[in-house]
């Protein structure tokens, strides 16, 4: 009995955070597919169509994040977050979700407005994904429960600021249809709405605050709602953060990196994926890299052991392919009675992000992982670096 129990627990939390995950997915993908539409709407418009290009990126950086959010397993197991800390912009984080949010606030016609003047310390260490995830669910209620021609507006100040804690309150209020004092009780229980056609005004379903409040309580903050039928709600969210009193000139100097140089190199491309193909060939290609591509591999190995040895300086390697795998490939490659076999570089390149995952890349003869979608300044640099050290 104790055994099905801890199996009910488990599933129940897999199920809620699963749910979670699937709200939150939805607000990027939105600003997404909106700023798609007013890209092929505005053909002739340079600075509409790059400012719409910016702002997919955005939104495609926090759809990753939520998506490795989902990766840590161990998360779904213990039904919280492991803790992360890393170095952070806050008024960046502040920008980006008003970024990722402005299509939704044009979509209804509400005006949404930041004020972040009250902050006075923005190199932070904590949890970004977290905190965006918590100011989002705030702001995306704010707007979706607003009226037409309404306001939201978002605002921080620093409260206090001590031992390198800084405390900072977060305040979203809005002009919407308010919140009656009945259901103020119950508005950071899962699945519960104040009004029965919620969901089908307002296209919410009633996981935001519940949300918010998980988020808050991990980060040991608080969320309190003051709001009137009719006249609107304002949201203040409490959280210490830790200053980064290391943000230096590393830091400066790792935002200002420019991407590796790879041109002149010959690189042999190992990829099943037709369009992941074409995109990293092209890449490879604007950087001038000469690039040879093989589909899956047993190719990539026809393709190595065919070559004159020395004639690639790098190998980027999927891992999940037909015929052979990535990993299969590369033990391959390694043990080939050759010069260059166990000296070029190989490095995967995968959706597969899991730790055993890169654990396996590493024991099949790989130098390094990178998760997919590629970052390209990363993958640059990683040829660059990994090519000069063969040589």
């Amino acid at each position: 009995m104790e055994l099905l129990e801890r199996v009910r627990k488990a599933n129940s939390t897999k199920s809620e955070f699963l749910s979670h995950m699937s709200h939150d997915l939805r607000t990027p993908i939105n600003g997404i597919l909106g700023m798609l539409s007013i890209l092929e709407n505005s053909p002739d418009d340079r600075h509409q169509q790059q400012e719409c290009q910016r702002k997919i990126r955005v939104s495609t950086k926090h759809l990753l994040s939520l998506v490795n959010d989902v990766l840590e397993v161990s998360k779904l197991e213990s039904g919280r977050p492991a803790a992360v800390d890393e170095a952070f912009d806050l008024a960046d984080t502040l920008e980006d979700c008003m970024t990722i949010l402005s299509p939704l606030a044009d979509e209804r016609k509400i005006r949404l407005k930041l004020e972040k003047s009250g902050l006075q310390h923005n190199k932070v260490i904590g949890n970004p994904l977290h905190l965006k995830q918590i100011l989002m669910n705030v702001i995306d209620n704010a707007l979706k429960y607003n009226r037409p021609h309404g306001s939201v507006f978002v605002r921080v100040t620093e409260t206090a600021c001590q031992n390198g804690i800084v405390s900072c309150r977060f305040t979203i209020e809005d002009t919407g249809i308010g919140i009656g004092e009945d259901f103020k009780e119950h508005i950071f229980e899962p699945f519960t709405q104040e009004h029965q056609g919620a969901r089908t005004n307002y296209n919410g379903v009633g996981l935001g605050m519940s949300i918010v409040k998980k988020l808050v309580d991990q980060m040991k903050g608080a969320v309190e709602v003051d709001s009137q039928v009719g006249k609107g709600s304002v949201v203040r969210i409490t959280l210490s953060i830790r200053i980064d009193d290391q943000w230096s000139a590393e830091a400066a100097e790792e935002e200002s990196e420019v991407p590796g140089d790879v041109a002149g190199m010959c690189v042999l491309l190992v990829e099943d994926n037709e369009l992941n193909c074409e995109i990293v060939e092209y890449i490879l290609g604007e950087s001038g890299a000469q690039v040879v591509t093989a589909n899956d591999g047993k190719a990539a190995v026809e393709a190595f052991t065919a070559s004159e040895p020395g004639m690639f300086d790098c190998i980027l390697m999927d891992l999940m392919m037909p015929v052979m795998s990535g990993y299969e490939a590369a033990r391959v490659i390694r043990s080939l009675e050759r010069t260059d076999a166990k000296a070029v570089p190989i490095i995967a390149l995968s959706a597969n992000a899991f730790e055993e995952d890169i654990a396996m890349a590493k024991a099949a003869g790989m130098n390094e992982h990178l998760a997919k979608p590629v970052d390209t300044g990363k993958m640059l640099q990683a040829i660059s670096r990994l090519g000069v050290c063969k040589e």
